[in-house]
């Protein structure tokens, strides 16, 4: 993979922030009051437009029984409008844009009026830099999932592009509201095109169920798998045409609690294999819990839970597989470009 790996591990670096926690550096408390104005009502009460050109600012008001609340409700306005939850932290270099303008105070003294300002070209420029990082780790990851000749790889790159792309939806949404034309940057990747063919993509995969020595049989094992395969929609294929072991382990162990009932506790891992290859392409695990009056019945329980899980989260499942395996060689990539 070379250096179009390494350069997909470090875009996928510079991205994940993002998606995981948009962008978020540091907590930002509102900005402090400014001194309250009274008098004749400010330009911005009837049209803050007129005072903060939308062309400059984003600004929203606000109204409250004493000067902090106004200011409060002004500012969750524009936390709502930049898609940041209210009461959640700010990337730094927004938070720093952002300003309580003006507090106005009604003549009757019974009401404060607020305005909060959000700098247009800070905001703008912060979202647009956010989707351009996603749409160049879309475009390394479909590059390479259109030129692998692996299924596994093709499943896991498309995999990341849905990823990035369901990620830069959210920056879309917060960037049509923050530009002046309410046209933000128009993707080039459409979701329902890139779920379509994750769909064929893992529907195409030619998997054989196998089971390790553990506490249910091998064939009970294998048949707990291709169950769970079929509502992938993959069916089963017979060891000699596979491209792929798909390996289930369960332990399964009882003991009672505090209150004389049962507790079941289970262990579940799959991992995938390259047929005809020791080494694991990529794995997941489930611890399982549940409880009953009789110890055969709680260790069968596991077994049901077993099943359930591997029915529910097998698509998913082999998705993140498929991941695991790309984010592997990546690493290996970059660590060794780096090294030479």
């Amino acid at each position: 993979m070379g250096i179009k790996g390494s350069r997909l591990y470090l875009l996928a670096a510079s991205v994940s922030i993002c998606i995981t926690y948009g962008g978020v550096t540091a907590a930002a408390e509102m900005p402090s009051l400014p001194e309250v104005t009274t008098g004749d009502a400010p330009i911005w009460v009837e049209d803050p437009r007129l005072q903060f050109p939308r062309t400059d600012y984003l600004s929203r008001r606000g109204k409250g029984a004493s000067a902090s609340e106004a200011a409060q409700v002004a500012y969750n306005k524009i936390l709502k409008l930049y898609q940041i939850g209210e009461g959640q932290p700010l990337p730094d270099e927004i938070a720093k844009a952002l300003a309580i303008a003006s507090i106005w105070k009604e003549g009757n003294g019974e009401h404060y009026r607020a305005i909060v300002t959000l700098k247009q070209k800070v905001a703008e420029n912060y979202l647009r830099k956010k989707i351009t990082a996603l749409d160049e780790a879309t475009a390394e990851a479909t590059k390479i999932a259109n030129t692998s000749p692996e299924a596994i790889t093709k499943l896991g790159m498309t995999g990341k592009a849905l990823e990035y792309q369901r990620a830069r939806a959210t920056y879309q949404a917060a960037m049509k509201r923050v530009d002046v034309t309410g046209r933000g940057v128009p993707p080039k990747w459409e979701i329902k095109k890139l779920s379509e063919a994750l769909e064929n993509y893992i529907t195409s995969l030619t998997i054989h169920p196998s089971g390790d020595a553990s506490d249910v049989t091998l064939e009970q094992m294998s048949n707990m798998i291709t169950r769970g395969l079929k509502v992938a929609g993959i069916q089963a294929t017979p060891r000699e045409r596979a491209d792929y072991i798909l390996k289930g382990h369960l332990t399964i162990s009882h003991a009672p609690d505090e209150s004389g009932w049962m507790g079941g506790q289970g262990s579940l891992s799959l991992r995938l294999f390259q047929a005809g290859s020791d080494e694991a392409i990529g794995s997941h695990q489930w611890h399982i819990n549940v409880i009953h009056l009789y110890p055969e019945t709680a260790e069968r329980r596991v077994v049901e839970k077993a099943e359930y899980l591997l029915k529910k989260e097998m698509r998913d499942v082999l998705i993140d597989m498929a991941t695991q395996r790309q984010e592997n060689d990546q690493r290996i990539s970059s660590s060794n470009s780096v090294s030479s």
